[in-house]
C-alpha cells in the first residue's frame, strides 16, 4: 500500500510532465498494469525485511543488508520491464508509446520507492517498539494461586 499510494501517480506524472504526453486511455491502462508491479516490488522488499529477525526489530544496518540482497529481484524485474517496453516506446504512433512510457517510467519510480521509501518506513514503524518482557510461566502460576487464595 505504501508504494501504490505514492509511486504510481507521482512517477507517471513526472514522466508525463517531462515528455509532454497527454493522459489518454492507453496511459490509464498502463497505470493499471503498473500498480501490480509496484505492489509486487514492495511485497518482495517487505517479505525480505520481515524474514530477518534483526530487521524486524527495526535495526537499520540489518535492514540495509536485507534490502541490498532483495534488490537483485526488484531491479531485475524493473530492467526486464523497461527493456520489454523499449520497442513500443521507440515504435512511434499514438497508442503504444504513451502506454509503454507510463509503465516503464512508473516501474522505474516504483522501484526507487520500493528500495528507499518502503524500508525507511518499515524501520521507522518498527524501530521504536520496546521489546516485550515475558515473565516465566512459574511466576504466572504463583500469582494466579495467590489471587485465588487471597
Amino acid at each position: 500500500l505504501l508504494s501504490r499510494g505514492v509511486s504510481t501517480p507521482d512517477s507517471v506524472l513526472i514522466i508525463f510532465l517531462n515528455t509532454l504526453l497527454m493522459l489518454s486511455g492507453a496511459v490509464i491502462v498502463g497505470i493499471m498494469g503498473l500498480v501490480g508491479v509496484a505492489i509486487n516490488d514492495s511485497i518482495v522488499v517487505l517479505a525480505a525485511l520481515r524474514g530477518n529477525a534483526e530487521a524486524r526489530r527495526g535495526q537499520r544496518q540489518a535492514a540495509e543488508r536485507v534490502v541490498f540482497r532483495a534488490s537483485r529481484h526488484v531491479i531485475s524485474t524493473t530492467l526486464t520491464t523497461i527493456a520489454g517496453f523499449m520497442p513500443l516506446i521507440l515504435a512511434g504512433g499514438g497508442f503504444w508509446p504513451p502506454l509503454a512510457i507510463s509503465v516503464a517510467g512508473g516501474v522505474a519510480g516504483a522501484t526507487l520507492l520500493a528500495l528507499v521509501f518502503v524500508p525507511s518506513a518499515f524501520v521507522l514503524m518498527f524501530g521504536r517498539q520496546p521489546e516485550r518482557r515475558r515473565e516465566p510461566a512459574q511466576g504466572n502460576r504463583v500469582r494466579e494461586a495467590h489471587q485465588v487464595v487471597g
